[in-house]
């Protein structure tokens, strides 16, 4: 069938908010995918930040015991250590996974609450 022929059956505004309903659908299908997929990623940013702390860490006690090691190995590995990297945060409380699900979980109940709460009224 063609479009005109489509035009003519259905108006043109039923055919225009029909073609954008079904031109927006997949992205509004995926965003909350988008969303808990990139929190979950920006979650493991703490604790990746800290098993490189650790590693360093092992590295420079390694490294003092080996006696053909230059200073300056020494000290690009201290200086590595003592680098602060920023993690996700807010107020100095750090986030992880649990929490950001957590929090989620919360706004999706209190969200489902309050529309049952505007439908029956």
């Amino acid at each position: 069938m063609s479009l005109w022929r489509l035009f003519f059956l259905f108006g043109a505004n039923e055919l225009t908010t029909t073609a954008i309903a079904w031109a927006n659908a997949p992205t509004a299908l995926m965003a909350p995918f988008y969303v808990i997929g990139i929190t979950l990623c920006a979650s493991r940013i703490s604790s990746q930040v800290k098993n490189c702390n650790v590693c360093l860490q092992l590295l420079h006690d390694r490294l003092i015991y080996d006696t053909l090691v230059k200073g300056e190995t020494l000290q690009l590995v201290k200086s590595m250590i003592n680098r602060r990297f920023t993690s996700m945060s807010a107020c100095s409380v750090e986030f992880y996974a649990n929490i950001i699900l957590s929090i989620f979980g919360s706004l999706l109940t209190y969200g489902l609450l309050i529309l049952n709460f505007k439908q029956s009224y």
